[in-house]
């Protein structure tokens, strides 16, 4: 016992000698980077209502922070202190203006030999954006707004990612002066423009880096931007790729393989082809791991980092081919309005949906209503300028039926007018929208009198004021009754972002309504005031998801309601923008919860997930909204793995101006291979059946492939098969007969049959885990879709007939 704790101190004597040795032998003068915050700017973000500052500021830092560069965080105040001896480069995004002391600074550190990097701030409402562009040698022409999706090209044979920028992206025309000269340009209707320039004092970025366009793409412009300004800069830190980090992502790429030759072993379906293809990848993987390995021993950290990502993306694509994909499953995507105007007739609509099908896509949220207009002819409201002469949605219908695509109009709710929208119509900044526009008394206003809330740049309309629910309800109602859609998305539906001092609602209808009901006046008010009138206003947004899901199950009983919502703590949510929905799922009203979780980081994306299953137990289905445009394939994959491996049956791709053709090809090829999968919301017993069957499938395959089965486990395997067929039959029959009690004695034939497969499949510990964990999903799933559907019978007043829907109805209108 003793020589074995000798035996272990030595070798962490050892690691800790070879960790420091490794650190302290490649120590180098290592340059920074300053990223400058500007409180300046974010008043004018704020004031002109350009955007939020904060927000757009930490999408820039995340993204930066991908680079594995040294960064600093530098504000106005500490200008004083930058020099070219603790940074070489300084980084100016998201500026739109200075005081006159910051700019003479960042002038004085130029002549002293710095460099800058000025990233395109999205507006030019200040000359001190002029006069930045002006030091690095560039003159600024118009800003325009891409007609589609455009590409840059880079000048130096520099290897970047494939890159494209969607439709609608705002970008800023440059011209070099002698002192300057472009290193990118921008590839459009065949010809070129400078995208990012260089010159002794710096570079100017003309689109907003880090906030648009792919991260892998942004985070190699940046880096081939900075080894442009200074060649050969020693920019690594050590201490960004310590040996701890280092080894727990070597862990994690070796957990990746270790999965992949286990599901090849446990389901042996995998074609010769793709079996090679497989193992290649596999010994890809492998190798590009031993050589970050060796560029971490030479001190090559950027290096390391780079073969590390490569053997990570390597053993993903080997996992995704040789999970079984799944055969039920909520495959959902944000249409986004980009997108749609850019299709001009069907036959790019057509196109268009081959793209979405071939992926594996099955519901589609069409956005139908963006910023007060209607995507398609409308009689209540303005079509969109962009789309006038055709109706993209009734051949949006017609593609995504014809490939058994769900196609749900996707409706912005209460925000009815966005100022980011309005130059790409060419509407005037200040323009509320056409439903406020024609309507100014139905417009949503903050203390001062203000439409736009602070920090925000979207018009709303007052979800107190009847007379405005009924005008958004009545849009909802010609997209269900002229339109053969399967499902309504609920947008913005809440009351905009609020903080102390920044509530919105002092519009005199909604303001006097409180006041009688409460009894509390809002000239002064103080804490339990301001929590009341929160309360109030939550049940004002509560009121419209009731009726609209009331008059559209009116109109088509069998439409699926969703709603995008923010899954955050909901007492925070309740004071900040209103929004119950878990009320919404108990009543029964709503269908789906689609939760704009969008994180960069897959274990805050879990820990949101747990919240909200928690909150809603089976009572609605939960597709979680993904980002992609800041995850690379890899970490698009193991977010869609994270959300299956922790009980939710389906996932919202946002969106596809930015899915780019490498995660299109990944999902293509991996989790949504199956292009058959079924969504579960649209009939939830339906797809338990297809469960059970695909569960007996597999049994039968187990046992059959299984020739050393002793006694105990052929006899418990047989009654695991007649017990299963049971279950199927149940089902059968409860397809025209879905009852409360019912479903409930299904639940307990398949948590039986989960039981009894269990104690089967552990009797021999030759059954890989992989193998039991799919079996028993099969039947655990089965039980979340009928608890799904037993919440929907059992809910009060379902099936909702007639007269009980015209009665709830007049109730509503009287309050």
């Amino acid at each position: 016992m003793i020589r074995n704790i000798y035996k272990k101190l030595f070798k962490l004597n050892l690691f800790l000698i070879l960790n420091f040795v490794i650190i302290f032998s490649c120590q180098a003068a290592f340059a920074q980077i300053g990223i400058i915050s500007s409180n300046t700017s974010a008043k004018v973000y704020s004031n002109r209502h350009i955007g939020n500052y904060s927000e757009l500021f930490q999408e820039i830092v995340y993204t930066f922070s991908n680079t594995n560069i040294k960064y600093n965080i530098i504000s106005e105040n500490e200008l004083d202190t930058i020099s070219v001896r603790n940074f070489s480069i300084i980084v100016l995004p998201l500026i739109t203006d200075l005081s006159p002391e910051t700019y003479s600074k960042i002038e004085s550190y130029i002549q002293e030999g710095g460099k800058i990097i000025v990233i395109f701030p999205d507006t030019y409402s200040s000359p001190m954006v002029q006069r930045l562009a002006e030091l690095v040698g560039v003159q600024l022409g118009s800003t325009q707004r891409t007609t589609y999706k455009t590409t840059i090209n880079w000048l130096n044979n520099y290897k970047i990612p494939e890159n494209y920028f969607p439709v609608s992206t705002r970008i800023a025309t440059i011209f070099s002066d002698p002192s300057s000269k472009p290193i990118a340009s921008w590839n459009q209707n065949n010809e070129t423009s400078p995208a990012i320039t260089i010159s002794n004092k710096g570079s100017y970025i003309s689109w907003r880096w880090g906030n648009d366009g792919t991260l892998s793409f942004n985070v190699a412009a940046i880096k081939s931007t900075i080894e442009s300004l200074v060649p050969g800069i020693i920019i690594k830190e050590q201490s960004k790729l310590a040996f701890k980090e280092m080894e727990d992502k070597i862990s994690e790429i070796n957990k990746l393989r270790q999965d992949t030759s286990e599901f090849l072993e446990s389901f042996k379906q995998a074609s010769s082809t793709t079996l090679a293809d497989i193992q290649e990848h596999v010994y890809i993987s492998k190798m590009q791991e031993n050589l970050a390995k060796s560029y971490y021993q030479n001190c090559e950290y950027e290096k390391a980092q780079e073969e590390l990502k490569k053997a990570r993306i390597n053993a993903m694509y080997a996992y995704a081919k040789v999970v079984p994909s799944n055969v039920v499953e909520g495959r959902t995507l944000w249409l986004d309005r980009g997108t749609i105007v850019a299709i001009k007739n069907p036959k790019e609509m057509s196109d268009l949906f081959n793209k979405i099908q071939k992926i594996g896509i099955n519901i589609v949220y069409f956005e139908t209503l963006n910023a007060g207009y209607a995507i398609y002819p409308s009689e209540i409201t303005e079509q969109n300028p962009q789309t006038k002469g055709w109706d993209p949605l009734y051949w949006a219908v017609q593609e995504a039926h014809k490939r058994n695509i769900e196609l749900h109009a996707w409706a912005w709710i209460f925000a009815v007018g966005n100022t980011r929208h309005n130059p790409i119509i060419g509407k005037p900044n200040d323009y509320p929208g056409p439903i406020i526009a024609k309507n100014p008394d139905l417009a949503l206003l903050g203390p001062t009198g203000n439409m736009i809330p602070a920090n925000q740049h979207e018009y709303w309309i007052d979800p107190a004021n009847i007379k405005a629910r009924k005008l958004i309800i009545s849009i909802l109602e010609e997209m269900a009754t002229d339109y053969q859609i399967d499902g309504i998305q609920l947008d913005y539906i809440r009351y905009p972002f609020q903080t102390v001092n920044n509530y919105m609602g002092y519009n005199p209808e909604g303001k006097q309504k409180f006041e009688i009901e409460s009894g509390y006046k809002l000239d002064k008010p103080d804490e339990t005031i301001i929590k009341a009138w929160n309360i109030w206003k939550t049940k004002q947004v509560t009121k419209f998801v009731q009726e609209a899901s009331y008059r559209l199950k009116k109109i088509k009983p069998d439409i699926q309601i969703s709603a995008a919502v923010f899954g955050t703590e909901r007492s925070s949510r309740m004071s900040s923008i209103q929004q119950d929905w878990e009320n919404w799922v108990d009543k029964g009203w709503v269908d789906i919860l689609n939760p704009m979780i969008y994180s960069s980081n897959t274990p805050k994306l879990v820990e949101s997930i747990n919240y909200i299953n928690k909150a809603i137990g089976y009572k609605a289905f939960v597709y979680p909204g993904i980002a992609v445009r800041q995850l690379g394939a890899d970490d698009l994959l193991d977010q869609i793995y994270a959300i299956k491996g922790n009980g939710l049956m389906g996932s919202t791709i946002f969106a596809m101006a930015h899915l780019d053709p490498d995660k299109s090809e990944l999902l293509e090829i991996g989790p949504y291979r199956f292009k058959e999968a079924k969504a579960p919301n649209s009939n939830p017993v339906n797809s338990a059946r297809i469960l059970v069957e695909e569960f007996l499938y597999n049994v039968n395959s187990l046992k059959q492939d299984d020739s050393s089965l002793i006694a105990i486990r052929k006899y418990t395997g047989n009654a695991v098969i007649a017990e299963a067929g049971k279950t199927h039959a149940y089902i059968l029959k409860l397809l025209n007969n879905p009852t409360p009690t019912n479903i409930q004695q299904a639940i307990v034939m398949l948590r039986e049959l989960e039981n009894l497969t269990q104690r089967w499949l552990m009797v021999d510990s030759s059954i890989k885990p992989t193998k039991l964990k799919l079996l028993t999903t099969y039947l655990k799933e089965a039980q979340i879709l009928l608890s799904y559907e037993h919440h929907k019978q059992s809910s009060k007043d379902y099936p909702p007939t007639d007269s009980v829907i015209d009665n709830m109805l007049s109730k509503i209108d009287k309050n």
